[in-house]
């Protein structure tokens, strides 16, 4: 990936807290000779009292919230957990801030987070069905 990027003219690189993102965002920084920044707005969803399990009951229990946010059901959450509302709080004025703060301008940023946050934040974001 780095030595694709490396065709681009990537100038920042955000990345999530958690170590796996900020693993690939060292090596990606590295590679392209840029600096990264932290930012909890790409941090993975937050499942609370399912984090680490994986029983069938705590299974049921993540897909029915998820469902319930495919059916728009926004403020459903694990317990303990984060809603996709809360999700949509801490990402959207994150990437509108990129947005605007980047517009009009050929630079690159490359954004590592996780495929849930990107799934279901991004989708909503795009769709403009936020209210």
């Amino acid at each position: 990936m780095a030595q694709r990027l490396k065709e681009c003219r990537i100038i920042r690189l955000f990345t999530s807290p958690l170590l796996r993102a900020m693993q690939t965002a060292e090596v990606l920084a590295n590679e392209l000779g840029i600096p990264y920044a932290v930012t909890d707005a790409l941090r993975e969803y937050d499942c609370g009292e399912m984090e680490g399990r994986s029983d069938a009951a705590a299974w049921e229990t993540y897909q029915q919230v998820l469902q319930d946010w495919v059916d728009g059901h926004w403020e459903r959450r694990i317990e303990q957990g984060e809603s996709l509302e809360e999700i949509k709080a801490r990402f959207v004025p994150f990437v509108e801030g990129l947005v605007k703060g980047y517009q009009g301008s050929e630079a690159g940023i490359v954004l590592v987070g996780h495929g849930g946050l990107y799934h279901y934040a991004r989708c909503r974001w795009c769709w403009r069905t936020w209210t």
